[in-house]
């Protein structure tokens, strides 16, 4: 398996024809690389997080007092604190989700102006529906069970978002979650790719909810000369396949067929090494035994649009 960090890789290839161009090596690197990655679905590619949620908070005896057009709020034996800003309160029974800003004690600031009619006395809700999932996030794999749930290990359903949004509207149930989405973060707006996970109901508890995901991996960039592939990627495989790719360049027929037919070999033996590695699927419920969960949910779910 792969021990060699990117720079001695690179180092090691030099060697084959020497004052061949570094970024050649370099394309000749991350094209091998992705080939690699794409031949089959890696058992290494696999990974396993928890999202651990936040548990809401629901308003008893303080309450709060809003103006139509103002995104200033007001509380009343409230005791706010800086580690609730950026939570999503839920305000009386108008259905609709402001982002929570802390200012004092007893006043905060929303993302926009209050849209209902100016009340005082209000109960609220406080809460986190949406997390970030790891940096190395790509996507969930395959597989129904690809978010568990944090008791019974029970699979969570999921939907795109333009999906959620239209089965369920705003988003007014607290409890249990049953269903996720996966969206791309707002913040990779300014750079990179981050991954989110809504979870729906919005987190009632506390708990932590198993993530099967696939990992994005890391090319090498000229610069991260001290990182290296995925564990899993042997460095036989990248040597022998930029070998085949340096002869292929110098036009030498023999030694571009001969390095060729060693990557083919570096990769078969991958393939099983993956396959040993593999654990045995364990049954799990068909999904027509399972599809019942979002219907009961929007059943008894709030409206969609509040009167």
């Amino acid at each position: 398996m792969g021990v060699m960090t990117w720079g001695q890789l690179r180092m090691n290839l030099q060697q084959t024809l020497p004052g061949i161009s570094l970024d050649l090596i370099d394309e000749f690197l991350n094209v091998r690389y992705a080939r690699v990655l794409d031949h089959t679905r890696w058992l290494g590619l696999e990974g396993t997080a928890y999202v651990e949620t936040v548990a809401a908070y629901q308003s008893t005896t303080d309450t709060v007092a809003v103006t139509q057009g103002s995104n200033t709020i007001v509380g009343t034996a409230t005791a706010w604190n800086s580690g609730m800003t950026g939570q999503k309160i839920l305000i009386g029974g108008d259905g609709a989700l402001y982002t929570f800003t802390y200012v004092n004690a007893t006043h905060a600031t929303l993302d926009r102006v209050y849209e209902a009619n100016s009340n005082s006395g209000l109960a609220y809700s406080l809460v986190t529906n949406v997390y970030a999932l790891p940096a190395d996030f790509k996507a969930l794999v395959d597989k129904d069970d690809a978010v568990q749930g944090a008791e019974d290990g029970f699979p969570l359903d999921q939907l795109s978002e333009p999906d959620l949004d239209s089965s369920v509207g705003f988003r007014t149930a607290i409890g249990e979650p049953a269903v996720v989405s996966v969206a791309i973060s707002p913040a990779s707006l300014d750079g990179g790719t981050t991954w989110q996970i809504e979870f729906y109901p919005m987190p009632q508890y506390a708990k932590g909810y198993k993530i099967r995901y696939l990992r994005a991996a890391v090319a090498f960039n000229g610069t991260n000369t001290s990182a290296s592939s995925l564990p899993f990627v042997s460095d036989g495989v990248l040597l022998a396949g930029c070998r085949s790719d340096i002869w292929a360049y110098d036009g030498n027929q023999a030694k571009m067929t001969f390095y060729e037919a060693k990557f083919a070999d570096e990769l078969a033996a991958m393939v099983r090494a993956d396959r040993l590695k593999r654990a045995r699927e364990t049954l799990k419920p068909a999904k027509r035994f399972t599809r019942h969960r979002i219907e009961r949910l929007l059943r008894n779910s709030s409206p969609r649009i509040p009167n």
